[in-house]
């Protein structure tokens, strides 16, 4: 092999991890290599328009796309590892905080 075949390959595994990255947040980006024997798939979800907004700026304070956001919320559920938050107990000690304070 000479060395322009080399840089050759070497540029198209790197676009190939590029890719395969793509959105994933920009501090997390690293070379990635599909797994063949798991490929992913492509699912359409219907949003609400206010959601979705909700969705974008949650996604922009993360440094990340929506659409990265959203994959790792879905697997990180699948995966049994998201964390829920019980509103009413955090709203009940904000309560609590905030009568500590009149």
């Amino acid at each position: 092999m000479n060395a322009t075949n080399d840089i050759a390959n070497l540029l198209a595994e790197e676009a190939e991890a590029a890719e395969a990255g793509r959105d994933l947040p920009y501090s997390k980006v690293h070379r990635v290599r599909r797994q063949t024997d798991d490929p992913a798939q492509v699912f359409s979800v219907r949003i609400p328009k206010s959601r979705m907004d909700e969705l974008r700026r949650i996604a922009h304070e993360q440094h990340t796309t929506p659409g990265a956001l959203m994959r790792s919320w879905v697997l990180e559920r699948l995966d049994g590892t998201s964390t829920t938050v019980d509103l009413d107990a955090v709203r009940q000690v904000v309560r609590e905080e905030l009568s500590a304070f009149k």
